[in-house]
Order: structure tokens, then sequence, then C-alpha cells
């Protein structure tokens, strides 16, 4: 009975939409479906096979982590990857692979495999106080739960 129900919902509210101009559509879907930040976390490793993290200057918890940042209006996640590396590590990057995708704590985190093309001086700034290259089987640091997905991906990757 209760799969009825809820298929006879389903078949009215499809009906209603096909009656309802595209515009107002579009509105309900956008006020009723939950919505995400869009956030490129950055994955480099260097010559050595070892990962990029950096040390952030905001949050309590989980300051090292991987590059990355939020995305911005009509930026895909590539130019997002390349962009925070320039910003907070001074690194020329190539995105070259998508390798996963997480749903973060507030963000949809979107993990893309960068290769290292030129690596200037580190420059401390307000983000980003610090660098270190970590090898994979390293298990000092602390990441966010939702990097620590993607390190597991990247192991599964390459055992």
């Amino acid at each position: 009975m209760q799969g009825m129900i809820s298929r006879s919902w389903q078949r009215l509210v499809v009906f209603m939409f096909r009656l309802t101009p595209r515009f107002l559509s579009k509105w309900i879907v956008y006020i009723v479906k939950p919505k995400y930040v869009i956030a490129v976390v950055a994955l480099v490793a260097d010559d050595a096979g070892r990962l990029l993290v950096l040390h952030h200057t905001y949050g309590k918890k989980y300051r090292w982590r991987f590059p990355g940042g939020i995305m911005e209006r009509h930026e895909r996640p590539f130019e997002t990857a390349e962009r925070e590396l320039r910003e907070e590590a001074n690194m020329v990057v190539k995105a070259k692979q998508l390798i996963t995708i997480v749903d973060g704590y507030a963000t949809l985190d979107i993990a893309v495999y960068c290769e290292l093309v030129n690596e200037l001086p580190f420059v401390p700034n307000a983000e980003v106080d610090d660098l270190r290259w970590i090898h994979p089987d390293e298990r000092e640091l602390s990441l966010p739960t939702e990097q620590m997905e993607i390190w597991n991906v990247l192991k599964e990757m390459n055992p």
C-alpha cells in the first residue's frame, strides 16, 4: 500500500510539472533540492611519489590538508585546481585527471590529480603557512574525513 501511494504521488508531481512553465519548475527544484558548494581538492605528487599537503592557518582541527578550495562561478574543476595551487603554494601545475568525488561536510569535493610543472619558492600567505611532501604510507598526519576518503581511493589505485 505504501508503495502505491508513493507512486501515485510521484505521478501527480510529474503531471503537475508538465503543466508548469519551465522557469517555475526550475525555481521549485532549486528551492526544494539540497545545495552544495563545490570544492576542488588538488593532488600533486613529486618525483619521489610523495603527495603535497599544506598547513592552513585557519581552523582548529585538521590544519594539514591537501591543497584546494571553492570553485568560482564559471570555473571548471581543473581550472580551480590550477588556480588554488598557484595561490596557496606558488606552484604551476597542469590538472590531468579526475580521481573521485566525495561528499564533504558542507561541500561536494572533486579530487583532481595534477602534474607539477614548476615549483616556485614557497611564500607563506594568509591561508597557508607551511607545506610538506608526504609519502603515501605515512600516517602521521590527521586529515579531515573527506580527505581521508580521497587518500584511501589513491591507495587503492596505487597499492
